[in-house]
């Protein structure tokens, strides 16, 4: 068909060569053909996410929270437009019927959270509040059930002297001193 020292690809792009010739078309450039060495390059990814810019975006699905997944098909998609410090005021969104999981993701430097709801219009009430999810730079299913849903973002992340264990029983009243079991 071809001579056997030609590669297809080459064939290929003699053949595109001529065809633009034939029509009166200045001869694009041949593709460079590199020697393939049979050498493999693999390259590390990065170990930070916040490295890679991501949109801030909530997928809501009809299934139930698998390990790594949702389940089901997406019924609601949310892409909100950076930058983040668009979107430091509470908006609330309602889903067509209830969500059973869905991926908030969005990079840890945009400060984003989403708090869900089990009615319409998110109703601010112990009955109706079901849980607060702070977006992450990764594909997390988080389930539960929730009709709708409030996203703000810049919240700053809590000063981590708070969430030790010693200002924790502080706050309970304890002594904020943690001794091992049976020492006095």
């Amino acid at each position: 068909m071809y001579p056997p020292s030609l590669s297809r690809l080459s064939v290929l792009a003699l053949l595109f060569c001529a065809a633009g010739i034939a029509q009166g078309e200045a001869a694009p450039q041949a593709p460079k053909l590199e020697q393939d060495s049979g050498q493999v390059n693999i390259q590390q990814a990065s170990k930070d996410p916040d490295s890679v810019e991501l949109p801030i975006l909530v997928d809501s699905f009809t299934g139930n929270s698998g390990s790594k997944r949702c389940r089901g098909h997406i019924m609601s998609s949310l892409t909100l437009p950076k930058p983040a410090s668009l979107h430091t005021e509470t908006t609330c969104y309602n889903l067509p019927r209830t969500a059973r999981c869905a991926r908030f993701i969005a990079n840890k430097a945009d400060g984003c959270e989403a708090r869900l709801y089990n009615m319409d219009d998110c109703p601010e009430s112990p009955e109706t509040f079901v849980n607060t999810i702070v977006f992450w730079p990764e594909d997390k299913p988080v389930g539960g059930q929730w009709k709708s849903f409030s996203v703000r973002c810049g919240v700053k992340p809590p000063d981590v002297q708070q969430l030790s264990a010693e200002s924790i029983l502080k706050m309970f009243g304890g002594s904020g001193k943690i001794t091992q079991h049976g020492q006095r």
